[in-house]
């Protein structure tokens, strides 16, 4: 999802997103490498973390595993832990 939007307005622009995939019950599949839009999602979605869902592909014994994380744990990751979980 890397877009090319300032940084400042990337939470402006993912309230937008999530107003209208609420309004019209739309499920969004994204991907980014960026923490700032990550936590632009998850600035977004602050009232209602249970609306995101991550998965984190890692290596283990040189295979690809998807690592799944909800918004709920997402958050404590990032803003608590500050964790870089791209």
């Amino acid at each position: 999802m890397e877009m090319g939007i300032h940084t400042k307005l990337i939470p402006t622009f993912f309230n937008g997103l999530v107003k209208v995939c609420n309004q019209y019950n739309i499920q969004l599949f994204a991907t980014t490498h960026s923490l700032e839009e990550l936590d632009g999602m998850l600035k977004a979605t602050e009232r209602d973390y249970s609306q995101l869902s991550v998965y984190r592909l890692e290596t283990a014994n040189d295979q690809k595993q998807p690592k799944h994380f909800l918004g709920e744990k997402l958050k404590v990751l990032r803003y608590e832990l500050g964790q870089d979980v791209c």
